[in-house]
């Protein structure tokens, strides 16, 4: 399921204190979610080839982190700024494909709500993260008292930990209510013991019903917008 491994691996996007060590684990769970989904539109695609760069960046933070508990690197404070820099222009990129991928599936199934509340956080994603890349210019306390810029990085802070659990809630309704391939056949014909189970078991058939609806309205689309063209090349 797209959506649901794509949950887990932004789960760990919340840990905005040590991210070092846990970006590598998120990336890579992100990366094969997007790749899931990579069918479904070019949001998705470009996505997933950007997870795949923030794996290879988070991979690298990671091994120098480690690498400078047990030994000292020379000029590790430029070293940080620079993986920082890095990190916040492909969590900005990576953020502007995946909602712009959310927001168009959402918009094709029907789900106003979702693609609403994506383009504003695609939006927010874009604002917060270009000001994460700003105030990551050690040049920049040369211009702006050290007192502001301590108050904008606490506000950019919490700004980007809050945009964080929005997209994480928006990422979970899609999966709640937007099917996609990947996911195993439920058994419905032999009922179970428990409630829950059998309530999870029509959500989930519910859910591939609308997906099967979803993808043939596609393909008639499709099919529909080739039958223009081949009339127009015709006539000519």
């Amino acid at each position: 399921m797209g959506f649901g491994t794509l949950f887990i691996g932004y789960f760990f996007l919340l840990n905005i204190a040590y991210y070092s060590y846990t970006d590598a684990i998120a990336a890579v769970i992100i990366m094969l979610a997007l790749y899931k989904l990579s069918g479904i539109n070019r949001g998705f695609m470009r996505a997933t080839w950007t997870a795949l760069a923030f794996t290879l960046l988070s991979c690298i933070t990671f091994g120098i982190e480690v690498y400078s508990s047990f030994a000292s690197i020379g000029a590790i404070d430029t070293v940080h700024t620079v993986t920082s820099l890095l990190r916040s222009a492909t969590l900005l990129i990576l953020h502007v494909f995946m909602l712009d991928g959310i927001h168009e599936v959402a918009k094709e199934v029907g789900l106003r709500e979702i693609a609403l509340r994506s383009r504003i956080l695609f939006y927010a994603a874009i604002s917060l993260y270009s000001l994460n890349i700003l105030l990551a210019i050690p040049a920049l306390a040369l211009v702006i008292p050290s007192v502001a810029l301590a108050v904008a990085s606490v506000i950019t802070i919490l700004g980007t930990l809050t945009l964080t659990a929005c997209v994480l809630v928006e990422i979970y309704r899609c999966y709640m209510r937007i099917y996609m391939p990947g996911t195993d056949e439920i058994d419905v014909e032999k009922p179970s013991r428990f409630e829950f189970v059998n309530k999870f078991r029509a959500h989930e058939a519910e859910r591939a019903r609308e997906y099967a609806e979803y993808r043939l309205e596609k393909q008639m689309k499709k099919l529909e917008k080739e039958k223009k063209n081949g009339t127009k090349t015709g006539k000519r």
